[in-house]
């Protein structure tokens, strides 16, 4: 952490052991993401919402999850060619800190 400025007003400083908790904690968690990918997860967060996808990447404390969008309907008939489905997902961006659950479906 860098050292404050002078003049300016310090609201919170996080304490050092907390800081390398947080750090062994995120080292953990991204190992772990990185033997789940290309497999279908599910991600329940610190606040309680649930997400269900791929993994597209992890990096710089972020988790990637590739998710499909809900409620496309096929039915109706479209004279071109059928669109390719992969290109439908939503990639979602979460917090590696804010990850409670990680589940194997």
């Amino acid at each position: 952490m860098t050292e404050p400025v002078q003049g300016l007003q310090v609201v919170y400083h996080c304490d050092k052991n907390v800081v390398e908790h947080i750090k062994t904690h995120l080292d953990k968690i991204q190992a772990a993401l990185h033997q789940c990918a290309n497999r279908p997860i599910r991600v329940q967060t610190i606040n309680g919402a649930t997400y269900d996808g791929y993994i597209s990447d992890v990096q710089h404390g972020h988790l990637y999850l590739m998710t499909s969008q809900a409620g496309f309907d096929n039915r109706a008939f479209s004279p071109f060619f059928p669109q390719n489905y992969y290109y439908n997902n939503v990639i979602l961006p979460l917090v590696l800190y804010e990850l409670l659950v990680i589940s194997l479906l």
